[in-house]
């Protein structure tokens, strides 16, 4: 009977651990990360550009800890920010998507500038990167979840992060 019981309670308590880590990833919690990144002392007397945003019509669903994601999105666009130059554009996309190699829900977030200078999967994976997106690596790694390079068109830069679709809040 007991093990029955623990095995229970450990389901219980997981789906439990899995709703409260499960957010709804939306415009006012992005524009919120937005405006504290915006605020911070390194960001004073820039020029910023409006954070351009694409997000879906119905907020997305996304397991990760409010915390962890509010830190991963704040340190993407303070590099981007950061390196951006006059007149550059940073933007913000999320989207659903399916991981092709395992087939499990994802959410893709992607930060993109126009900032000068070349960022390869490479720079992502090597030494050369700083502390903030060496942060954001661990925290997406934590979640399950995967950092990337993912080039676009009209963006000199676009770093892809995937994590996984949450279910029972969305």
């Amino acid at each position: 009977i007991s093990l029955v019981l623990n095995e229970e309670a450990y389901a219980g308590l997981g789906k439990i651990l899995q709703t409260l880590g499960t957010l709804q990833l939306d415009r006012s919690r992005l524009q919120a990360v937005d405006a504290r990144v915006r605020a911070e002392p390194g960001m004073d007397g820039k020029d910023l550009p409006a954070l351009q945003l694409e997000l879906p019509t119905v907020p997305l669903s996304v397991r990760v800890f409010p915390g962890d994601l509010d830190d991963i999105v704040a340190n993407l666009l303070r590099n981007a920010y950061g390196a951006i130059t006059t007149g550059g554009r940073v933007g913000l996309a999320v989207a659903e998507a399916v991981d092709p190699i395992t087939g499990i829900a994802a959410v893709e977030l992607r930060v993109r500038d126009t900032a000068p200078g070349e960022f390869t999967d490479a720079t992502l994976h090597g030494q050369e990167i700083g502390r903030g997106l060496g942060l954001t690596t661990d925290l997406v790694a934590r979640h399950d979840g995967t950092v990337h390079v993912q080039p676009e068109p009209g963006w000199s830069k676009a770093i892809g992060v995937s994590l996984r679709k949450g279910i029972g809040r969305a």
